[in-house]
């Protein structure tokens, strides 16, 4: 581990410690499988009756959009863990490859500037879907709480407004429950807060190669030696980005197809169900979502323009008319590669900025 930041991976380590995970020699094995099966199974047996519950309560559209936000997010939580254990080996190779690159760049690169700008987000991002867990947790019991303390009659609240078809009037049946319903949420938030987190390293990773490149490009009039080495290792940054694309590629499609869903219930929901219980969670479930969102595709057009950026760095540094024929045709060749930036797809459409304009106004049409 990089000894130059104390911090270096340490939110996307935690993370993925809790779900089962071990990367404390940068790789990504499963070191308990018991434990990630378990929290797949909290995760459908939470998520399954949350889309029962939106198609019984059809009639009520308050109802409805509450199972299926719910329902969305857990669906989506599961399928990243489900691509995770599936594609481990592709993501270890990656992270190991993208550690040593770290490892290697020349201190000029400042290169634990992007790692603290990945740690910045990744802890904001932690801290809101961990207020999420705790809303979700606390804001059944303080109603009851203070109904109990005045005397007063009250009805049994469980997380999410869901009793699993049960009488909540019996605490043989209320306290499973309620602690199911927690832990179902629970496993669905570690699970998002790991693969989000990771993804951000890795891509934030992924630039850091390009800028470590660029400032060699920019030191090549001194050394035309080291020409060769640049133009692999933009081979190879490439490489590495077609290959986060390949791994996330099925995440980003469900991702964003199931998002969108999302927002849309879960600002209806906002707007239209007024003071309740659970609007806290409610309003810090809108905001991981909306995070998901953003993130995704503001990082996809950063590592966009990081990529495309290396073509204008090949041009302005060097006087073309001096350059022997040999060098020029390498520094074509990279220039031809750059101008096809790297882009992140999700099948159906490219994760860049285009597309959260796209979301966020036919978010805004829909509402």
């Amino acid at each position: 581990m990089d000894s130059l930041d104390a911090n270096y991976f340490a939110v996307q380590r935690r993370g993925l410690t809790l779900i089962g995970f071990d990367v404390s020699q940068m790789q990504l094995k499963v070191r308990y499988p018991a434990w990630v099966a378990l929290l797949i199974l909290a995760a459908v047996s939470h998520n399954w009756p949350m889309l029962v519950k939106a198609l019984v309560s059809a009639e009520s559209m308050l109802r409805f959009l509450d199972g299926m936000a719910i329902f969305n997010q857990g669906t989506l939580a599961t399928v990243k863990l489900v691509v995770c254990v599936y594609k481990r080996q592709r993501l270890s190779a990656l992270l190991q490859r993208l550690h040593a690159a770290h490892l290697q760049q020349p201190a000029r690169v400042n290169r634990s500037e992007l790692h603290r700008l990945d740690r910045r987000i990744s802890l904001l991002y932690r801290n809101a879907v961990y207020a999420t867990i705790l809303s979700c947790a606390v804001m059944p019991i303080v109603p009851m709480a203070w109904a109990r303390w005045q005397g007063t009659a009250y009805e049994p609240l469980t997380p999410l407004d869901f009793d699993f078809w049960l009488d909540m009037h019996r605490p043989r049946y209320y306290w499973p429950v309620y602690v199911w319903g927690v832990c179902g949420t629970s496993s669905v938030a570690l699970t998002v807060i790991a693969l989000d987190s990771l993804f951000s390293w890795l891509l934030l990773s992924s630039v850091a190669q390009f800028a470590a490149l660029k400032l060699k490009l920019r030191t090549l009039q001194c050394n035309f030696s080291q020409l060769p080495r640049c133009v692999a290792m933009h081979k190879a940054c490439q490489n590495n980005c077609d290959e986060l694309n390949d791994i996330y590629a099925e995440i980003l499609l469900v991702q964003y197809t199931l998002s969108f869903i999302q927002l849309c219930c879960a600002l209806y929901r906002f707007n239209n169900a007024g003071w309740s219980s659970d609007l806290p969670f409610r309003i810090c479930f809108l905001v991981v979502v909306f995070a998901q969102v953003c993130a995704y595709c503001l990082a996809g057009d950063y590592l966009k323009q990081e990529s495309a950026s290396v073509a204008t760095v090949i041009y302005e540094c060097f006087d073309w008319s001096t350059l022997p024929p040999g060098r020029r045709r390498l520094l074509a060749l990279m220039m031809l590669r750059a101008q096809q930036p790297v882009q992140l797809s999700g099948y159906l459409f490219n994760i860049d900025r285009p597309l959260l304009l796209w979301v966020s106004l036919s978010f805004e049409q829909s509402v």
